[in-house]
């Protein structure tokens, strides 16, 4: 799944639970799910900004 699509569906989550439109057992299937997104988001961030990082340290040196 694509990052963006990764976000899109984390804030569909998030409305569904938010508005209560699920029974509980859906909500807790929905809070698993939107965890588990929420750790491959955040590591993907975590990845850009190491690159990011990488790419300013290269900049500086050629400077």
């Amino acid at each position: 799944m694509k990052f963006e699509d990764k976000i899109k569906r984390l804030e569909e989550i998030s409305e569904i639970i938010k508005n209560s439109g699920a029974d509980f057992d859906e909500q807790l299937k929905l809070y698993k799910e939107g965890s588990a997104l929420a750790q491959e988001v955040e590591a993907e961030l975590d990845k850009a900004e190491q690159l990011i990082e990488e790419i300013k340290k290269e900049s500086q040196k050629e400077n």
